[in-house]
Order: C-alpha cells, then sequence, then structure tokens
C-alpha cells in the first residue's frame, strides 16, 4: 500500500516544465517541491528521488526540509526499498514541528517496519503514532492490526481491523476483508476464507491490491487441491503485479515463489525451474526487502 501522504497548502504555482540539468538556482524551492510530489504521483520514482535529493541541501525552512524527506521515503516505499524507506521516514519524524506531522511519518514508519518484518518495532510505533489525531486513522489501526496478526494474536488483530473497519472507506474494507480471510485460513477455515477473497477481489481497483488478492486465491486453491485453478489465478495475478509495480518489485517475487511451488507439485519442473531462476535474480537484486504486505496478511506466516 500507499504511503501516508502529508499534505500542505505549501505551493503557490503549478511547475510549468522541469528542465533536468538546469543548476539549481534557476529552479523555485516550491515549484520543485511540487514536482517531485507530482513524480511521486505518477510513478517516476527515479525522477522524484534525483529530483528531491538535489534540492534539499539547498532548502533552510525546517518544515520544507521535512516535506523533501517525507517524499523521498514514499518514493522509496512504493518502489519496494524499504530499508530506505524507513531511513527517510525516521528523519521526517524528527524534522516536522508539530505533533500530528510527526504521527504521519510515525505511521509510515511503523508499516515500513511492517514490511521488513520488525513486528515489535511496528507495533510500538503504530502505537505511538495513533496517541495523535491522524487524518487516516483507519490505515494506522489496519497496518496494526496486520502486525497483531503476524505475532499470532488474533484477537487483538480483529479488534484493531475492527477500529480500522469503523473509519474505512471502501477501499480499506478490501483489505481488511482479505486479511481477515487470512486469519480464517490459519485457522482452518479455507471456504470462508475464499468467499472473503471473492468478495474483496470484486471490489479491488485493478492493480497490485487486486493483483496481491488474486495471488492470494490462487494459492488458497491449489491448497484445495485445485492446482490448475490456482495456476490461472496465480498467472493473471503475475501478469497484474508486473504491470502495476514492475518486474522486480518484492510483490512479483512473492507471486514468482508462490507459482514455483505450485508447478512443482504439478511436476512441471521445466516451467518450475524458469521460475525459480527469476525469483533468484530478483531476491538476489534485493536482499534486504521482503514481500509487502499492506494488502493482505499471507496467512503461511500466521501458523
Amino acid at each position: 500500500m500507499k504511503s501516508i501522504a502529508i499534505s500542505f497548502t505549501l505551493f503557490a504555482s503549478v511547475l510549468q516544465g522541469l528542465v533536468w540539468g538546469e543548476p539549481l538556482a534557476h529552479i523555485d524551492e516550491q515549484s520543485a517541491l511540487q514536482a517531485g510530489e507530482q513524480l511521486i504521483e505518477r510513478r517516476r520514482f527515479t525522477d522524484a528521488i534525483q529530483l528531491l535529493i538535489q534540492v534539499l541541501p539547498e532548502i533552510v525552512d525546517r518544515e520544507h526540509q521535512a516535506l523533501v524527506v517525507h517524499l523521498l521515503g514514499r518514493a522509496e516505499f512504493e518502489s519496494g526499498r524499504f530499508r530506505l524507506a524507513k531511513q527517510y521516514f525516521e528523519k521526517a519524524a524528527r524534522l516536522w514541528p508539530q505533533p500530528e506531522q510527526q504521527a504521519a511519518d510515525l505511521a509510515n514508519l511503523g508499516r515500513t517496519y511492517l514490511e521488513l518484518g520488525e513486528y515489535s518495532h511496528a507495533e510500538a510505533t503504530l502505537r505511538q503514532a495513533l496517541r495523535e489525531p491522524l487524518p487516516r486513522a483507519a490505515v494506522a489501526w489496519h497496518d496494526l492490526g496486520q502486525v497483531l496478526a503476524l505475532q499470532g494474536r488474533r484477537k487483538e488483530a480483529h479488534e484493531a481491523f475492527g477500529r480500522a473497519a469503523e473509519q474505512a472507506d471502501i477501499s480499506l474494507k478490501v483489505s481488511i476483508w482479505s486479511d481477515l480471510a487470512a486469519i480464517h485460513v490459519a485457522e482452518g477455515d479455507r471456504r470462508r476464507a475464499h468467499e472473503l477473497m471473492l468478495r474483496a477481489l470484486a471490489l479491488a481497483p485493478p492493480g497490485q491490491k487486486h493483483a496481491r488478492i488474486a495471488a492470494n486465491i490462487g494459492v488458497l486453491l491449489a491448497e484445495m487441491k485445485d492446482r490448475e485453478g490456482g495456476l490461472r489465478w496465480l498467472r493473471q495475478a503475475l501478469s497484474e503485479m508486473e504491470s502495476a509495480m514492475g518486474p522486480e518489485h518484492p510483490d512479483v517475487a512473492q507471486i514468482l515463489e508462490d507459482s514455483e511451488q505450485v508447478l512443482h507439485r504439478t511436476g512441471r519442473r521445466t516451467e518450475a525451474a524458469q521460475y525459480r531462476q527469476r525469483l533468484a535474480a530478483i531476491r538476489a537484486a534485493h536482499p534486504d526487502e521482503r514481500r509487502a504486505t499492506e494488502q493482505s496478511v499471507d496467512w503461511r506466516a500466521l501458523r
């Protein structure tokens, strides 16, 4: 999932074309900040990072510094580079002057700890963030629910998901249903889990969220002995995830791993080896990153 964006009325004008390589003195600071945010929204993360790193040393205003560092965290997070994102969110939380601003990036930091599998840090950071009024508190409650579920604290997880659902929009409710499905799988109720996954999938927009749920359905069907059906879902999820997030994102690696295991069980060793080779290349390129979990908890981690 996307990091929590911090919005301020900081920008008086829209950048009318930024010339790359132009001396920084010729670039309006506020326009450069807005350009960075726009590049992130357009998923041009490398361009955003280059611009923001260039402009950061020239910024004197502490709040503007915090915004640049926050945007760098968002760009790295949404690229799947969670360790770099963690560093930026930690710094942004220290730079913001207001407690509610600090809390928003503490929530982002908590989510990043979750992505890295550092669950105790994630829980402590999210609880700290939730002490302040957050504009998107439902997201932080949802992240906390995932952390608790992954620690085996399912009753507390249900409570956190309930707090999230009270304030959630339909997009977040889709994620909550998917997570509850994961808990049902871990508890052995696969049919109920399948019902919740299909319900979530029907309302999920195309892209990362939809692809994650489709992949979970594929793995679940394979575990229910419908391996051909599972492979069809996994292939659909892989194609969608590659289109949405790029061919080397951690979520792509996870779907490749799931697919390889099902292919191996069906005796398709050659195809499985091809998936395994590609998976190894992605993991070698991103050795410190694990699968992003924001949209759905992996039930295999709950057992």
